[in-house]
This record gives C-alpha cells, structure tokens and sequence, in this order.
C-alpha cells in the first residue's frame, strides 16, 4: 500500500475533471514503463492511496513516473509553482496475504465515505478504482509535450496468486467494503453530522488546507500483519533481506562484484548493475 501527501495538507488534489484526466494519464504511463500492477487507486483532495505489486522491482521509478508529471501538470493548470507533494517520501507499508490485500484495498475504496466526505464510494467525484476495470484517457493539455502518447490505458487487476478465484476476490471485496460503508454511516449518524456531500467537495478551493487533528511524529509501519504468524513471519523476512543486504554490502566493498545481493535490493541494482537474487530464491 503507498500514500503520497500533499504538502501542508492542502487540497491540491481537489477532484476535477482535469485532476483526474491528469492522474489517469500518468498512472497509465506508469504503469506502461514499469509493468507495476494496480489493484486500487484513490485520489482524494490532499492526498493519494494505492495498492499495486511491484512484479519487476521498479517501484520507486514508478512512483517518480506517477509524482512528477502530476505535480508538473497540476502546478501549469493551478498557476503554481511550489512543492505539490509534502517533502518527506512516500509512505510503503507490504501487505503479505491476501487478507491483508483485502482490507487495505477496502480501506482505499471507502476512504472518502470513512472522511465523511460522500454517502459511498461512488459518489466520490475523484479518480477512485478498486474493482477490476480499464480506461482509456487522452493526454492532457497541459505540460505533457508532443512525445507524449495521445492516450494511454490503465488497468486495475485483482492481485495474482490469491487462494481465491477472481470472482470471490469481487465478492468480498464488495462485502468488506460496504462493511466499512455501513459503520462509516452509522458514526455520522451517530455523531449528528452529515456528510459533505459530492458538491461542496467540488466547490472546495485547491488553496484549502485540511483543519483536522492528525497524529505527528508516530510510528511509520512498514508492513500489515492481521495475526501474529504473519507478523512474525514478516519481521523473519525483513531481517533476514536486511543480514543478506549487508553482507553482500560488505563483499561488494571488498571488491567482489559478482556477489548476489537478496531480492528487494533496489539502489546497487539500478546504478551499479549489481546481481539480484530473483523472487523465488529470495
């Protein structure tokens, strides 16, 4: 799961028509370069949620491919010219069964309703995917230069190697999500409230800043565990990557350079051609 914020919590992101041509334009071309799954995409006002699979180990080109020209775009038809995404970096938490996968991809579709923001996911008036589907948009008017492909298709696919078939992975994607929906709900109900309701999201200004208490200065995780085996099974995995990564650092520095380094290894791969264990023997 990645989250990319907007600096200073403001509402760059506001739904448009334009944002979310933009945003499916350059997910799509992301997407192309990369060869990054996309499971669940949602665009909200200051901030960006997905669930994808890295299946070549480029995640971090494609989230330079997915930032950059949404921020070079949405600054040319906003007339800005600062920062657009906050400056710490992207936030990736591994998701490792399919259960995790399904409670993150529910989270990502009733994030607007869960905001208090819309009655369901589909009245949510930014770019939001997280059942199977594709699209094809035209490239923008603004900054994509003439090199640029005039359309490009994105896709959203259920994750592979599941125990469950397609069709039950839509079954209870469907019913988690509108689990959350319901209790989403309820606690406006609860509270007296209301939602804000499709409109007044669109008539909110880009130069808007959310007012709402957050956090500061917590604990960042970086995977999802629903039960204990899985936690422990992930804390293994992270420190055995990290054992391997060092001592194949340490061999590398001694001037061995057809030393393996584990799967996941990212920096000494792209700008050193370094060897990479793949998937199977990680």
């Amino acid at each position: 799961m990645l989250t990319r914020r907007c600096a200073q919590r403001g509402f760059r992101l506001r739904p448009s028509d334009l944002t979310t041509q933009i945003f499916a334009y350059a997910l799509a071309i992301a997407m192309a370069k990369t060869g990054v799954a996309v499971h669940a995409i949602c665009v909200m006002s200051n901030h960006v949620h997905l669930i994808v699979t890295d299946v070549e180990g480029r995640l971090p080109e494609f989230m330079r491919e997915l930032n950059r020209p949404t921020a070079k775009a949405l600054n040319a038809s906003q007339d800005q010219w600062e920062n657009l995404w906050a400056a710490e970096p992207y936030n990736e938490v591994a998701l490792p069964t399919e259960d995790e996968l399904l409670d993150k991809v529910a989270y990502v579709a009733a994030n607007p309703v869960e905001a208090g923001l819309v009655e369901s996911p589909s009245a949510w008036p930014g770019f939001i995917q997280w059942m199977p589907a594709e699209g094809t948009v035209a490239k923008p008017d603004v900054y994509f230069g003439r090199k640029a492909p005039d359309f490009a298709t994105w896709r959203i696919t259920a994750p592979s190697g599941m125990r469950w078939s397609d069709d039950e992975w839509r079954t209870r994607l469907k019913s988690r999500v509108q689990s959350r929906v319901d209790k989403a709900r309820q606690k406006v109900t609860r509270d007296g409230g209301k939602f804000l309701g499709r409109k007044a999201v669109l008539a909110q200004s880009f130069a808007k800043r959310a007012a709402s208490y957050e956090e500061k200065r917590g604990i960042i995780p970086r995977f999802a565990a629903r039960t204990r085996a899985t936690y422990l099974q992930m804390v293994r995995t992270i420190r055995a990557f990290q054992r391997g990564y060092r001592k194949a650092l340490d061999a590398w520095r001694g001037g061995v350079r057809d030393v393996v380094f584990p799967h996941g290894t990212y920096w000494m791969v792209v700008h050193h051609h370094a060897h990479v264990r793949p998937p199977l023997a990680a």
